[in-house]
């Protein structure tokens, strides 16, 4: 086979390889000429040349399908022949690197590479700065006011100071005194609210929330001068509802709203009516309350890697599935408990299906270890 490939390779050019093999109907493979000449692999046509771009698969990492291979005038790259990755874009994202590089820190290395490139010339990146030959502090600095500079020039953003008509100054800046901005905000805000809290939540209770919510937008937007500090503070706690419209009220508004939420998923068919639900079901919903209880709480613990849980990336799999534990009836806070969760790639996942990887003994071991060591309250 070596002495084919050699005689191959003296007879013809490399930007020709592809094509003879196919044309002369020869027994030979590329990739393995390739591997037997040392011959790099390239991610993408664009990126020949890069050696941090060069790859060591001829099938996809995700799904385990053949790649295309093609050549460029001297270099070789791939072409994914399967739907890993694929997006309405041309643009490298790590589902698409996933399919041909397995190494994590290299991925995102490319990934900050390719941003830097394309911001490069962006006044808003520190690297437009930097490249002019301003230190780091100076260029985040120029960044800030170029920043400043934009949000001042911006007249149509939704929200923007001095040109809202949901903000005083931009009021003030017409002849209106301060009192008269209030009322005039007050005003669009009861135009465009009151009638939603009302069909919502019916006449009484809709116009108490609705007059809350006016309370609470107007107090936080003129004592303070951060939005962001604004939107973290327009929601009130339970226990500020129920210094205001006392406890009774809090626990009937409860039910109302928890009530016309189950309502209208019904309807619109996002959950099953909880009288037509299995006890299948039923057991797998408790077992996800106690499940991202766990991942809240003690996610460290479950991720340690902080890996990005996503639908084609990891998911949070039960060592001892949950379909075992329903089959022996199992309580679901066991089965939930963080010790019994781990992060693993989404295709071992989905090949795992209903298996459980603990015996019975060692959940419970577990479980036991999650309240004694890590303070697992249930």
């Amino acid at each position: 086979m070596n002495e084919e490939i050699e005689k191959f390779v003296g007879k013809y050019s490399r930007k020709m390889w592809i094509s003879m093999i196919s044309r002369l109907g020869l027994n030979l493979n590329i990739w393995e000429i390739l591997r037997y000449k040392n011959i790099p692999i390239y991610a993408s046509r664009t990126n020949c040349g890069d050696s941090d771009w060069i790859i060591h698969t001829d099938k996809c990492l995700s799904c385990g399908s053949d790649l295309k291979l093609l050549s460029n005038q001297e270099s070789f790259y791939v072409k994914l022949l399967c739907k890993c990755g694929v997006s309405a874009t041309t643009s490298w994202t790590k589902e698409r690197l996933r399919c041909l590089i397995s190494d994590h820190n290299q991925i995102q290395r490319l990934l900050d590479e390719i941003v830097d490139r394309k911001t490069a010339k962006f006044p808003g990146r520190e690297i437009f700065w930097t490249n002019q030959g301003y230190s780091v502090e100076d260029a985040k600095r120029k960044v800030s006011e170029w920043q400043k500079q934009q949000s001042d020039k911006s007249s149509i953003t939704k929200g923007s100071r001095n040109h809202s008509v949901r903000c005083v100054e931009y009021y003030l800046k017409r002849g209106y005194t301060e009192e008269e901005a209030r009322e005039r905000i007050k005003k669009i805000q009861t135009t465009n609210g009151l009638d939603w809290y009302v069909e919502r939540y019916g006449e009484d209770l809709g116009k108490i929330l609705f007059e809350d919510r006016i309370d609470r937008w107007i107090n936080s937007y003129y004592s303070r001068d951060d939005i962001n500090s604004i939107n973290l503070s327009k929601g009130r706690t339970r226990q500020q509802h129920i210094d205001k419209n006392g406890l009774e009220w809090y626990n009937e508004f409860q039910i109302v709203s928890k009530t016309k939420m189950t309502q209208t998923k019904i309807g619109r068919g996002l959950i099953i009516d909880p009288c037509l639900k299995s006890d299948k079901i039923i057991y797998y919903e408790k077992t996800s309350f106690f499940t991202n209880y766990s991942i809240r709480n003690y996610y460290d613990l479950i991720n340690p890697q902080y890996e990005k849980i996503a639908h084609r990336q990891f998911h949070v799999d039960h060592v001892f599935s949950r379909k075992d534990g329903f089959v022996r009836q199992i309580r679901p806070e066991i089965i939930g408990c963080p010790l019994n969760l781990r992060i693993i790639w989404w295709a071992d996942n989905l090949s795992k299906g209903g298996r459980s990887d603990f015996t019975f003994e060692q959940l419970m071991k577990n479980y036991e270890k999650s309240k004694i060591e890590y303070g697992y309250p249930y």
